[in-house]
């Protein structure tokens, strides 16, 4: 195998991945979604509370459209490279 192949395969493989655990994400029902969302924004309310001191609370809808944004940013980029070094 050529040495330069290499990077295009390894994001090739990463973007197959992202692919599937976005489509994993999608057979989550609106109760097993919603406890994870609930659950990732008291961590991520601990955390700011543990820098910065200030009480914050993330409503779930903020962090669903967080998510999906960098999920989808995520398959982008991992797009890009793909196609840029293929």
């Amino acid at each position: 195998m050529n040495k330069s192949k290499i990077p295009a395969i390894l994001f090739l493989i990463l973007t197959v991945l992202c692919c599937l655990v976005i489509w994993s994400f999608s057979f989550d029902n609106a109760e097993s979604s919603g406890a994870e969302s609930d659950r990732v924004g008291e961590i991520t309310s601990e955390a700011v509370e543990k820098v910065s001191g200030a009480k914050v609370t993330f409503e779930p809808f903020v962090i669903r459209k967080t998510a999906h944004f960098v999920e989808f940013a995520v398959l982008g980029v991992l797009l890009y490279m793909t196609f840029r070094l293929l």
